[in-house]
């Protein structure tokens, strides 16, 4: 349906003229409900098959998990789509290069290989009859809306590298293949003879897992997506191609591509010839789910190109996680101090009617900026920055904590009393931790979840409006529930 809507009016045979390919189909207002609030819509790639699952699979594939979680967390509504794409022809196949290769001279007189100039990679000349695409057609409106940011592409960079691509004018692609050399595909209409070509079939999967192949499929569930995450090898497939597709027909843009860089490892690109590829399933075994989402998130900047260590890992999971989080737990939960947690609800009040005291002012403004702040940083997919500024606050928390010296405040507390420095104090303690935690959980949920089950946090008081400051104590915690003290079990160091 997609296919022939597609290629009527927009596609041409060669070496033949322009050929038909069938009527037009139209969907009246089948887009008009667009902008349906509290539905999210976030893609990976379809992963090709040829290989083993490599870090930049699973970099795609947690980018693309955070910001689903993020949202869920938001009580939206939120479809992630991922998957693998198979097909009949060897990958290295995938490419039509026309103008994008390199004749380089060999070593022999007069004879020449041909050099892709994306990949550095040898390709070959073949020469074959099929249907192309009018990609030229849309090559000015795809400048406009990529440069006005209606479909907005991150980082900057990324954005650059297409805008300069169409400003030197972009030609017409190869959409199909003869059935002789690929028999198995989707064929085209009208045409037996000819097989639509496997990046086009592959890019329409972002519409079949909203229903668009059903005949009933009468409005968008939540195509069209909110963020296509990507590689930046393949942004041009999903910041042209693909865009430049659904204009032919008649269908809504996506409306945002975060292309990322890729990661090398210990500094050297990874290589299988030089057995040094990262092994993901290796490093969960070794650390744990969380830990290597963690360092993900935290090392990985979709702006550059990054670097895979298992030493990194580790180093992050115990200088931030254990020593930094793991350790502020431990000390607010120590039963020298006996926290009453049930006043915690009386010192919001408190606060709210007397104000804020000076040496808590700093903390306090802190943890009420905080989820804007957070909320923003996640909407970028700048997972880096989050994990860096809720560090800061986990220091700010610490600070506040050895200033005030609780141990100190033991001596002459009322437990019973919601206006004591030292329930104040572990007030503002706990309640960073509890804050910090919901706004972590899209990063490290089992964690998350552990260290708020810890505080006796209700499931469903978890959700990201209950990282408002204050919000999480009115209901739950009285005397007869005490905080958990062991957390041994949730932050292991690893040696």
């Amino acid at each position: 349906m997609f296919i022939r809507k597609l290629l009527t009016n927009n596609s041409y045979r060669v070496p033949l003229k322009h050929a038909s390919l069938g009527h037009q189909i139209t969907r009246k207002n089948l887009f008009s409900s667009l902008g349906n609030k509290n539905k999210v819509f976030v893609a990976t790639p379809i992963f090709y098959v040829n290989a083993a699952p490599h870090i930049g699979h699973v970099y795609s594939s947690v980018l693309a998990d955070i910001l689903t979680r993020f949202y869920a967390l938001q009580e939206n509504s939120v479809k992630l789509s991922t998957g693998t794409d198979e097909h009949g022809l060897k990958v290295r196949h995938s490419s039509f290069l026309d103008n994008e290769i390199s004749k380089i001279p060999t070593s022999e007189p007069n004879t020449y290989e041909y050099i892709s100039n994306e990949t550095g990679s040898k390709v070959e000349w073949t020469q074959e009859e099929n249907y192309k695409f009018r990609l030229s057609k849309f090559n000015d409106i795809l400048f406009q809306k990529i440069k006005s940011d209606e479909i907005l592409i991150s980082p900057e960079s990324r954005k650059n590298e297409i805008l300069s691509w169409l400003k030197n004018g972009i030609q017409d692609i190869s959409v199909s293949r003869p059935k002789s050399r690929l028999s198995w595909g989707i064929p085209v209409p009208n045409d037996d003879t000819q097989t639509i070509y496997v990046w086009i079939d592959a890019l329409t999967n972002y519409l079949t897992v909203d229903g668009f192949y059903d005949p009933s499929y009468t409005s968008p569930n939540f195509f069209p997506p909110t963020y296509h995450i990507v590689g930046k090898d393949i942004l041009k497939f999903h910041a042209v191609y693909w865009p430049a597709l659904l204009l032919g027909a008649d269908l809504p843009l996506p409306r945002r591509i975060v292309a990322h860089g890729h990661w090398t490892i210990d500094d050297s690109k990874m290589s299988k010839s030089k057995g040094n590829v990262a092994d993901p399933i290796a490093a969960i075994n070794e650390f744990g789910v969380d830990a290597f989402r963690y360092f993900l998130a935290r090392d990985g900047d979709i702006g550059f190109d990054n670097n895979y260590s298992e030493k990194n890992i580790q180093h992050r999971y115990n200088t931030e996680l254990v020593a930094h989080l793991g350790n502020f737990i431990s000390r607010c939960l120590s039963s020298k101090l006996g926290f009453n947690s049930a006043l915690f609800a009386n010192v919001v009040d408190q606060i709210s009617k007397n104000g804020v005291q000076n040496q808590d002012l700093d903390l306090h403004n802190n943890l009420l900026e905080l989820p804007s702040i957070i909320e923003g940083l996640y909407k970028d997919a700048n997972f880096s920055k989050v994990l860096v500024s809720l560090n800061q606050t986990l220091s700010l928390a610490n600070k506040h904590f050895s200033n005030n010296e609780p141990w100190n405040l033991t001596k002459n507390s009322d437990p019973s009393n919601p206006s004591d420095r030292l329930t104040t104090v572990g007030f503002y303690s706990l309640e960073t931790i509890r804050i910090v935690s919901i706004l972590l959980s899209p990063i490290i949920p089992t964690k998350s979840s552990q260290i708020l089950d810890t505080l006796n946090t209700p499931n469903d008081q978890r959700s990201w409006k209950f990282s408002k400051f204050g919000s999480g104590w009115a209901k739950f915690l009285d005397s007869s529930s005490p905080l958990k003290q062991n957390i041994s079990h949730i932050f292991p160091r690893k040696l």
